[in-house]
């Protein structure tokens, strides 16, 4: 129905079912630029697996990426802004809803918890790699994204696209394409300052 109306891509989110198969499935039904989230099988994973998402490994997490990129996906979404600097910016905002990203949501409780880096920033190298091998695009995600109008442009959300927007200048040298979402919930008055920010960052 979303091809047949017009759209230019097509994202399956699912985190219930075979997802290997729904997602084969999708592929060769859709004709239009095809995108998932990685880490969100990843976790459901680690939950059978560990009893649960803090407990998976940085390479189920790669190896993830690299499974669903071998499967055709065309882009593939990677929460690399969520790290240490950031969350512990985060941890200093005094935000309404602290975080409404399911993917932002996995990293940071696997940092904190960890108390190590996130491991698809520190090797970013490696998950350039993989993307170039398999021609994905890389789409950058909102981890700190608002939730609440409240919380629309605050330090946090800014902290992580500055570190999005580095990541996009090293992803270019590589000759692997990105993109850098956002911006999440905010007033309307201020959509237009946030993706002019955006656009000079990235």
């Amino acid at each position: 129905m979303s091809v047949e109306a017009g759209t230019h891509a097509v994202m399956d989110l699912s985190t219930g079912g075979n997802l290997d198969e729904i997602r084969t499935s999708l592929i060769k039904t859709v004709d239009v630029p095809f995108g998932t989230a990685p880490i969100y099988q990843a976790g459901i994973e680690a939950i059978k697996k560990h009893g649960s998402i803090i407990d998976m490994t940085e390479d189920e997490m790669f190896n993830m990426f690299e499974r669903q990129a071998k499967q055709g996906v065309d882009f593939a979404v990677t929460h690399v802004g969520i790290t240490k600097e950031s969350v512990e910016r985060l941890r200093r905002q005094k935000r309404l809803i602290r975080m409404v990203s399911r993917g932002g949501a996995f990293h940071m409780a696997w940092i904190l918890h960890n108390e190590q880096e996130n491991p698809l920033y520190k090797n970013f190298d490696y998950l350039l790699e993989i993307a170039k091998k398999y021609d994905v695009t890389l789409s950058l995600g909102d981890g700190m994204r608002f939730g609440a109008l409240y919380d629309s442009n605050d330090r946090a959300k800014f902290q992580e696209l500055l570190i999005i927007g580095e990541l996009v200048e090293r992803a270019r040298k590589k000759g692997v394409q990105t993109m850098a979402e956002g911006p999440g919930h905010m007033p309307l008055n201020d959509i237009q300052s946030n993706i002019q920010v955006m656009k000079k960052v990235t």
